[in-house]
């Protein structure tokens, strides 16, 4: 799949809608909704066997960050939707609302008339929130009666309908241009490969029989049915699905009998098989594509497509849905900020931030009335200072008496390994001492009181107080110092577990680190009898190490014990490089054990795809005395990453992982499906999932170590398997990479220079989607790999995968400067090339707002008007992006002000529709700029802003004196008539206040504003009319008073 931006990381707090797509079809299409997609997750709930996709869609004032997951393959129902559900919200706790997408059944009627590809929405009816469980009930004397009551979709998506239903009455759905958008980008989704397309099907496939009529046994289509029992309808006019709103039917059985489908329909408009597990405990909106009428008559014809327009739907839905989170705070804060006489702004751990100078940009310059209070720790304190100055500093400390308390509760508590050994003197000289050396944090004491505390007699322990650690790194330190002065067991035993919470490459679960501990180099299966006991586990660690009871895995006390360690070049007087070593051989000795020993994760693996609905596999695993403690999750998948860290082999470890890669991926296959899970997670392929599938069934699949260790990047055991006469150029079995193409995605330098030397592998290899390793390094940003691959002078620059991107155009879209200047550097790039979408370089730099990137293009003379084959110029894709620094280039160097594209949008009308009044107000101050263009409804920029009630574009561009105020659009509508209408009574006011609006014009149907306002029930707007004088009270031959 063709990256079309850069892969932004985010927290998992970042992300407040959660997408569930049942299926693989339903899944695709929601990954193909994403405007942006995001890296992978770092971190899950350690019970969360979901597989999500990340990616972002825009909103009407900023990004919605959205979660995707699936259900197993051949799982439906309830139940398995509800465990997806749970997990995501154990793992993305932010999730403010969800959305239930997908395929459903349709049940047409004389009140409805539902076609195959239309969508349905849930909405409240009656007694049902929107669904409906058809198959929850009890037998009573009355008959058959449902129970079960399912809650309503949140308010905000119920809302967002509401005002995208009224939407689609004006201009119509956005769902055909939101598929061709797809179809733009992702051109296979238009094609039939394993069945038909995400396409349209045609209305002679789409067949609609008689209840009594059933389809033919063993036909795939209904050419043999009987076209006499078709049921005729009036054809529609076009091929564009309509929305319906209503109950949907939900329940665990799939509706295949038009007879059962009647009898239970009551009302609704289709039938689905997962809503019922969601609606009560994971708030959300269920969106249902059309695919079949509930009769034998189904195929699986129109599935995609119907996921598809469902899809479409819910993205369309999104785009006037209001998003909120970090990134569009500001803006937020900015509109809110005047409505508050006092404003104040708590910033809590500021130096936790990955970059507090963003943030502290923002704060810059705030109005005065906000009162900013910042809290963290000192060394915060001069970047703070060189953005917001004259602020007041206070050190904020524990209080004495605080500390005191503390200390009192220690004497004699859990770490006084002899609490007879005190006396009052000695208690009092511990209080004075540690209470007043604590520095105002709680941290040092508990340090210093462990070392006082460890000793046994009351002289050992005045002698400790003596020689107090004065800071966090001497207490460290000193710390550390007491872990090696144990007997040896407990010293070994807190190395080990330090140096793995210290380097693991995931957070580590307490059973990881239990079984960890267990492995001896010799060992030749799991001996459980050296599993430490859990309940003493840390006791060896002297606080240094912890359990988070929320995640139940292993941390670290504090992140500034991180960051002593990140300092230190040794741990326990070993190099870090002899650990990570250390680490590996511990896991590929695991790897080693037999296939039964390891049953636990592999389990997890098969769990992604046959999902049990009653409780989780760690739930199910972690009980029974240990009995199925397992290191396998992450020894499948960690490996080679710490053997690639360890940097130089011993000889014991290069033999074990030879081993591994040639006899042990075949005896325990499992380690290599965890292995390309892991994998999976580095691509936005969906045709990842086809491989699982093939394993699950239990088809024997060899990936070559080349691949593997390709992936890893381990220079030294790649060299042995290039002696070896190794295949070098071999393709895996899921997504047909060579391993020089995984190294280059990788970005490991060292490999691919190693693979391009032996003049064995193709340079320009391509793997499923057309990507060669140079695509591939430019698409993650590997900048090392990108310019040895065209220091060979062997690379095709101009490369084009199966989406028409080649490295240049993908560099330009990913904004990496450095990769853009390389391939100009050698000549073989125009910079006014087109891709299928006739999008030219600038177009793609200017749409993500690549500024630095724009100005590279614009010095080589890139055409700066050049339009796509919608009409669009680099300035319009940059001003829809609210990108305002290309905007001011663009402009700077000639760009047309004015462009229109082929729905007649100019940038200006762009910026006032996303109601970027920052944009706006930049616009307005070119040279030539037209206030009154016309789009293809007829609307001008003031229009939309009058429509929106957005009150500061509408002064912004009332402030011109060239805004036409009543121009009609197509339907003959002013600004005054759209405000009206939408009961935006701000900007009927700055309307009316200019005395120049006409208050009485009519629209099409012959209504005046008034009337409008009348009719809807808008006492505010109609007191404002009526207020002028100039209101005409008389009616229409066509009207009555009933008409108001």
């Amino acid at each position: 799949m063709a990256q079309i931006s850069p892969r932004a990381r985010l927290d998992n707090s970042e992300y407040a809608i959660g997408w569930i797509a049942a299926l693989p079809h339903e899944r695709a299409a929601a990954q193909a909704m994403l405007d942006r997609e995001h890296a992978p997750v770092q971190h899950k709930h350690p019970k969360d066997d979901n597989v999500y996709s990340l990616g972002s869609i825009d909103g009407p004032n900023g990004e919605h960050n959205v979660v995707i997951a699936s259900l197993p393959p051949g799982k439906y129902g309830a139940t398995p939707a509800a465990t997806a559900a749970a997990h995501m919200l154990s793992s993305f706790p932010a999730i403010k609302f969800g959305l239930m997408v997908g395929i459903g059944g349709g049940i047409p009627s004389d009140d409805n008339d539902i076609r195959l590809g239309d969508v349905v929405v849930s909405k409240p009816e009656g007694t049902f929130g929107g669904v409906r469980q058809f198959d929850c009930g009890k037998a009573t004397i009355n008959g058959f009666e449902e129970c079960g009551i399912l809650d309503s979709p949140p308010r905000v998506l119920l809302n967002a309908t509401s005002a995208l239903q009224a939407q689609h009455d004006m201009v119509g759905s956005a769902i055909p241009t939101i598929l061709e958008e797809m179809y733009e980008k992702y051109p296979l989704m238009a094609k039939p490969r394993s069945g038909p397309g995400y396409i349209y099907q045609g209305a002679n496939h789409d067949q609609l029989f008689q209840s009594d009529h059933k389809h033919k046994d063993g036909q795939r289509d209904c050419s043999k049915c009987d076209d006499a029992r078709k049921i005729d309808r009036q054809e529609r006019f076009d091929q564009e699905p309509y929305i319906h709103y209503g109950t949907i039917a939900s329940g665990n059985h799939v509706i295949k009998d038009a007879r059962i489908r009647d009898s239970l329909s009551k009302n609704c408009l289709c039938f689905e098989t997962e809503a019922t597990g969601l609606m009560n405990d994971f708030p959300c909106l269920v969106i249902r594509g059309i695919c079949d009428y509930s009769d034998s008559h189904k195929n699986d014809r129109w599935q995609k497509y119907a996921a598809a327009t469902a899809a479409a739907y819910a993205k369309e839905l999104l785009r006037i849905t209001d998003a909120v989170d970090v990134k569009n705070t500001p803006d937020i804060m900015r509109k809110l900020y005047p409505q508050f006489s006092k404003v104040y702004l708590c910033l809590d751990a500021m130096d936790e931030l990955r970059s507090p100078r963003d943030l502290l940009k923002e704060l810059r310059g705030s109005p005065s009335h906000i009162q900013i209070f910042i809290t963290g720790r000192h060394y915060i304190q001069d970047t703070v200072e060189e953005y917001l100055t004259g602020g007041q500093v206070i050190s904020i400390v524990a209080h004495e008496s605080d500390i005191e308390r503390f200390v009192e509760y220690e004497i004699g508590g859990p770490s006084d390994i002899e609490p007879d050994a005190m006396d009052e003197e000695l208690r009092m000289n511990i209080l004075t001492k540690v209470a007043g050396s604590a520095q105002g944090v709680f941290l040092l004491p508990a340090l210093q009181l462990r070392t006082v505390l460890q000793a046994t007699t009351i002289r050992d322990r005045e002698a400790a107080l003596e020689i107090l650690p004065s800071d966090l790194d001497e207490a460290f330190g000193e710390t550390m110092d007491r872990v090696k002065q144990q007997p040896k067991g407990l010293f070994e035993k807190a190395a080990k577990i330090i140096t793995w919470v210290h380097l693991a490459e995931r957070p580590l679960t307490v059973d990881e680190l239990l079984c960890s501990l267990a492995i001896k180099d010799s060992d030749i299966a799991l001996d459980r009898r050296g599993v430490p006991v859990r309940k003493t586990l840390l006791n060896c660690c002297h606080g240094l190490v912890v359990i988070d009871q929320e995640t139940s895995t292993v941390r670290l006390v504090h992140y500034s014990l991180q960051e002593y360690l990140n300092r230190q070049d040794r741990i326990f007087d070993i190099t870090k490089e002899e650990l990570h070593m250390r680490i590996a051989r511990v896991c590929l000795t695991f790897l080693k054990f037999p296939p039964t020993t390891t049953c636990a994760c592999t389990l997890c693996v098969r769990e992604i795809y046959e999902a049990t609905p009653t409780s989780s596999i760690a739930e199910r695993t972690l009980d029974d005395n240990n009995s199925t403690i397992s290191l396998f999750c992450y020894a499948a998948t960690q490996w080679g990453h710490h053997l690639r860290r360890g940097k130089h082999l011993s000889n014991a470890t290069m033999e074990l992982a030879k081993e591994h890669l040639h006899i042990g991926l075949l005896n325990n296959p499992d380690s290599l499906r965890m292995l390309y899970e892991e994998i999976d997670n580095k691509r936005s392929g969906y045709e990842d999932i086809n491989f699982f599938k093939l394993w699950i069934r239990g088809d024997a699949v060899y990936v070559l170590p080349t691949h593997i260790i390709a992936f890893f990047g381990i220079p030294e055991i790649m060299s042995y398997l290039i002696s070896t006469r190794q295949d070098l150029d071999a393709r895996d079995p899921v997504a047909m990479q060579t391993p020089l193409l995984w190294a280059a995605q990788e970005g490991h330098e060292a490999v691919v220079e190693m693979l391009v030397a032996t003049g064995k592998v193709c340079i320009d290899s391509k793997d499923d989607s057309g990507s060669t390793p140079l695509l591939r390094a430019v698409q993650y940003g590997r900048e090392a790999v990108v310019r040895l691959l065209i220091a060979t002078g062997k690379v095709d620059i101009n490369s084009e995968d199966q989406s028409g991107n080649t490295p240049f155009l993908t560099a330009i879209r990913f904004g990496h400067e450095a990769a853009v200047r390389l391939m100009m550097a050698t000549g073989k790039v125009d910079v006014d090339s087109r891709d299928d979408s006739g999008h030219t370089p600038l177009s793609w730099a200017a749409r993500y707002g690549h500024e630095a990137v724009v100005r590279l293009l614009l010095e080589a003379k890139a055409d700066v008007d050049r339009v796509d084959i919608w009409g669009e110029t680099p300035l319009s894709r940059a001003a829809q992006g609210g990108h305002e620094a290309v905007v001011r280039l663009l402009l700077a160097v000639g760009a047309n002000v004015n462009s229109q594209d082929g729905r007649g949008k100019t940038p200006l009308l762009y910026a006032v529709e996303r109601g970027n009044d920052d944009m706006v107000k930049l616009l307005l101050t070119a040279s030539g700029i037209d206030v009154n263009p016309r789009d293809q409804y007829g609307r001008t920029p003031l229009s939309w802003a009058a429509q929106f009630g957005n009150d500061t574009t509408v002064k912004l561009l009332l402030a011109t004196d060239e805004v036409d105020i009543d121009a009609r659009d197509q339907d003959n509508r002013t600004p005054l008539f759209l405000a009206a209408n939408r009961e935006k009574e701000n900007v009927v006011k700055l309307l009316l206040a200019t005395g120049k609006v006409n208050i009485n014009a009519k629209d099409h149907e012959n209504r005046t504003p008034l009337s409008l306002a009348a009719r809807s029930g808008n006492l505010d707007v109609v007191r404002l009319l009526v207020a002028t004088g100039k209101a005409d009270f008389g009616y229409s031959r066509h009207q009555s008073q009933d008409h108001w």
